[in-house]
This record gives C-alpha cells, sequence and structure tokens, in this order.
C-alpha cells in the first residue's frame, strides 16, 4: 500500500482536487471509521489514497442503489444480522451481500485511481491483492464463509486423486495424505478469492468512467448534506 501513501491530508486533498475528481463538497478526515459526518476517512495506519478512494466507492455504490440513509450512519450503517448464543454475540449472515458490495466497491476504485486520478494502477495486480484481503477476511467479512467452497476442493480431490492413482499404477508410494481424509483448507480459500475476483472483473468490465465520475459528483453533494454544521458562538 505504501504507493498509496501520503504525508498528511492537505497534501492528499491537493492531488484529488487537482484531478477530475474535484468537488467543492468532499471533505476528508485522517481517521479510520467512517462517523456519518459527511467527512471521508482517509487513512488506514498512514494518510493514504487507496483509503480514501474506496470511501469514495462506497459512496457511489450507496448513492446507485437509493441508500444514501447510510451517508449519516456510523461506518455506513454496514453490518451483519446477529445471534446470540449463550448470551455472546455472533454475526449471523445469511447471504454474500457484503462480499459482493466490497467486490462492486473495488471495482468502482480501480476506475477512480486509474481512469479519473490517473493512477499508475496496473488492475490485474490491485484485483488479486483485493480478491486475497476478501479471502481472508472471515472475521471482517463473515459472510465469506457462505462462499461455495465444492469447486476448489472438488478440483483439489480430483487432482490428489490422480496423483495417488498414477503412482499406484507405477508401483511407486505416494506422498502425502489421503485425499479423502484431508479436504484442503487453501482450496476453500482459493474458492474464496476466486468468487472475489470473478465478481470484481465482471464489474469492472461493466464500468463506464463517464458514469462513475457523473454518480461521483452527484453522491459527494449528497454526502455533504450529512455534515455537522458549525456550532455557534455563545
Amino acid at each position: 500500500m505504501d504507493a498509496f501513501d501520503f504525508e498528511n491530508v492537505d497534501a492528499l486533498s491537493d492531488y484529488i482536487q487537482g484531478s477530475a475528481l474535484a468537488h467543492p463538497d468532499l471533505a476528508l478526515a485522517a481517521r479510520t471509521t467512517y462517523t456519518g459526518d459527511g467527512i471521508l476517512v482517509a487513512r488506514y495506519v498512514d494518510v493514504s489514497l487507496h483509503a480514501v478512494t474506496h470511501e469514495m466507492a462506497h459512496v457511489i455504490d450507496f448513492y446507485r442503489r437509493g441508500q444514501t440513509e447510510r451517508y449519516g450512519r456510523y461506518g455506513f450503517g454496514l453490518s451483519y444480522p446477529e445471534l446470540t448464543l449463550l448470551d455472546q454475540t455472533f454475526p449471523n449472515p445469511t447471504n454474500t451481500r457484503g462480499i459482493l458490495c466490497e467486490c462492486r466497491v473495488f471495482a468502482m476504485q480501480a476506475v477512480l485511481l486509474r481512469e479519473h486520478l490517473g493512477f499508475d494502477l496496473d488492475v490485474a495486480d490491485f484485483f488479486a491483492d483485493s480478491a486475497r484481503l476478501i479471502a481472508a477476511s472471515s472475521l471482517e467479512l463473515p459472510d465469506a464463509l457462505l462462499i461455495p467452497r465444492r469447486r476448489a476442493i472438488t478440483r483439489h480431490m480430483n487432482a490428489e486423486e490422480r496423483r495417488f492413482r498414477k503412482a499406484q499404477h507405477r508401483g511407486e508410494e505416494a506422498r502425502g495424505s489421503n485425499p479423502y481424509l484431508n479436504p484442503s483448507v487453501c482450496s476453500y480459500r482459493q474458492d474464496r478469492l476466486e468468487y472475489a475476483l470473478k465478481h470484481m472483473v465482471r464489474g469492472y468490465q461493466n464500468e463506464r468512467a463517464d458514469a462513475v465520475l457523473a454518480d461521483y459528483r452527484e453522491a459527494i453533494s449528497m454526502l455533504a448534506r450529512y455534515r455537522e454544521e458549525p456550532k455557534m458562538a455563545a
């Protein structure tokens, strides 16, 4: 992420305001969580272009889906249904809606970075890194556990079976565990990665840069309505 880092919020703001994403209502803050006040997050650990363009893409996505009320909610109101068990509360997603939201957002973020900020972005690497993040994020994105696991594990087990049979046919000892007793967790992660990558690439291919820019401008104007009014001095 180092390539996305800026020295401070002012430097990041100047960079954006000198691009096609310049907007009079855009406000940034060096914090890591959106608080519902119309001011976008601009930091992970360091001030980051990646952080703010990801937030911009969320803002566009909510605008497109008619969910602009999320602009006034902490963390954009992103949450999962919950289940209480033994007096403890756990996220209990019933579909992969959260994952698909992130995939749409990463696709739009790539358009913002490459087409409107002129950022030297390798789209294939960007999506691969983003998909790996989703594949490993069962805590932050618990609906990742709902991604069907059959495809990669089936491929893995079939490949292992063929390897074992060939080794047996040659009279050789087949190294490794019995494929039927050890379905690969790594291959399940590969399923998550492929699921996310498929939806990101499909979303990116279906996006039009001019439509993303037009929706960005409208969405940022609407976001600004949620900004706290300055308090008058007594």
